[in-house]
């Protein structure tokens, strides 16, 4: 089954990176992903070069397009890339990428766009045929094409049982992703044209973190850091888009001092700054006036939460801050340092 056709709802992507990037030319990006050739200096190509791939083949261009005006092109990439040292994996790995890119035909007054998408199969792994990992990176520019704000998504789809190591390849994604997220802002930064508007490209980043809660029962109001055994990471409070552990959480903290924290217990990596401080977000209707959203369980879908409290054991609410670079060394733009130090039960528990 092509996992691209799998709709959100059924297996929704998680956000793991928006970051805003001026200069980033719209016309000349587009013409490069759009080009009949990819060679080694290509966008994708040079991405995945940096992960330390291989032997990289680029597949024939498939016309996709729609009548609506949509461009779309298909290609394979087939390479061979280094597999982080885990019981019974390979050294290496045999990898085919399908990639599709969807630029929009944009009428007068809009905002460019593109979209691309790479689902990718690991040949050598264990259980590599029974699952996909699919990417999605979504950049709109602003009105004039000089600023363009770039959103990565990710989600794992299992199309076969795993077994026991559902866990581990799950945490394994999760890290690589995080890991080539970095990478993926230095190769766009290369691609930053500077213009006389621009005298310099900082990347501005916002950062997400969901508050969850949790109470004991319908008609107590003690509401708390979630504390049932099946809750496993929501027990942290402070979590990602995928429900998990913050990434920018440090390291030191505990989880019983994460849960006791007000406002977000986060720690951005170095070369950024702090544009004004962590903020509840709200869009005045779908939550009540302290930013809380309501439902019986911790559910991915928005459309399961509400503000109405009734007959709901389990709250959240949204929290964001904006982040700029700072001048000097590149910025990390996630904490994949921390991520990395986290253990295996960490992640799960």
């Amino acid at each position: 089954r092509n996992a691209s056709c799998i709709p959100a709802e059924q297996h929704p992507f998680n956000k793991i990176l928006e970051v805003n990037l001026p200069g980033l030319p719209a016309q000349g990006f587009k013409d490069e992903l759009l080009s009949e050739e990819w060679d080694e200096s290509s966008f994708y190509v040079e991405l995945i070069t940096r992960m330390g791939a291989s032997g990289v083949s680029v597949g024939r261009l498939v016309d996709d397009s729609d009548s609506s005006g949509t461009v779309e092109h298909v290609r394979d990439v087939n390479f061979t890339i280094p597999v982080p040292p885990a019981p019974m994996c390979p050294r290496t790995t045999k990898v085919t990428t399908s990639c599709r890119v969807s630029v929009p035909a944009v009428a007068a007054n809009e905002r460019s766009r593109v979209t691309i998408q790479y689902s990718s199969m690991s040949h050598d792994v264990p259980f590599g045929s029974n699952f996909v990992v699919q990417e999605q990176l979504d950049l709109v520019w602003d009105e004039n094409g000089c600023s363009c704000t770039i959103t990565k998504s990710v989600r794992l789809i299992f199309l076969k049982s795993v077994g026991w190591l559902k866990g581990k390849i799950q945490s394994s994604v999760l890290t690589e992703q995080n890991k080539s997220s970095e990478l993926l802002l230095a190769v766009l930064r290369k691609r930053v044209v500077e213009t006389s508007r621009i005298e310099k490209a900082v990347a501005t980043q916002k950062g997400m973190v969901w508050e969850m809660q949790r109470r004991t029962t319908l008609f107590s109001t003690d509401w708390q850091a979630p504390f049932l055994p099946h809750d496993h990471s929501k027990r942290w409070c402070w979590l990602d888009t995928s429900y998990t552990r913050h990434p920018w959480m440090p390291v030191e903290t505990s989880r019983e001092d994460a849960v006791t924290c007000t406002t977000p217990p986060l720690r951005l990596g170095d070369g950024w700054r702090v544009l004004g401080k962590w903020e509840v977000s709200t869009n005045g209707c779908d939550e009540d006036d302290a930013g809380w959203q309501y439902a019986v369980d911790f559910y991915r879908h928005d459309v399961l939460w509400g503000k109405a409290h009734t007959g709901k054991h389990c709250r959240r609410r949204l929290w964001t801050c904006d982040f700029q670079e700072e001048d000097g060394s590149p910025p990390n733009p996630v904490l994949a340092t921390d991520l990395l130090k986290f253990s295996e039960s960490q992640l799960g528990c």
